[in-house]
């Protein structure tokens, strides 16, 4: 999957993203507002999105996904599209590591273009 707006490419997460992640995240904000993965490597974070990658692989069209700004090809967060067990629709999130940009919005329109088409989900969480 891959989609595309102005600033921004949203992709499949892929094991070679690992560096990346590995600092997003041990990020001092990804560990007090989503939590602590305890990753300890980069070689556990491979672990860690081969596990993600499985998981997306059996979700069909929903998962975790990997931001990326077009103009330098540079990663700069994730975004997912899951449904919960506990909820009516799916919930969309991201995190990202540059703020103050509009790529919050940009990633998050993305994600809900393509619930809402691909997947035909009228309603979202986010």
């Amino acid at each position: 999957m891959v989609l595309k707006s102005d600033q921004l490419l949203i992709r499949n997460t892929l094991i070679s993203d690992s560096a990346f992640y590995f600092k997003l995240f041990n990020d001092p904000d990804w560990i007090t507002f989503i939590g602590n993965k305890n990753l300890k490597s980069e070689i556990d974070t491979k672990m860690y999105l081969k596990g993600i990658i499985f998981k997306n692989s059996k979700l069909g069209e929903l998962g975790f996904f990997t931001i990326i700004l077009k103009e330098t090809n540079k990663l700069i967060g994730t975004s997912k599209a899951l449904q919960r067990d506990r909820l009516d629709f799916i919930d969309i999130g991201y995190a990202l590591k540059i703020m103050g940009k509009g790529y919050a919005t940009e990633a998050t329109e993305l994600i809900m273009e393509y619930v809402c088409k691909k997947i035909k989900q009228k309603r979202y969480w986010h």
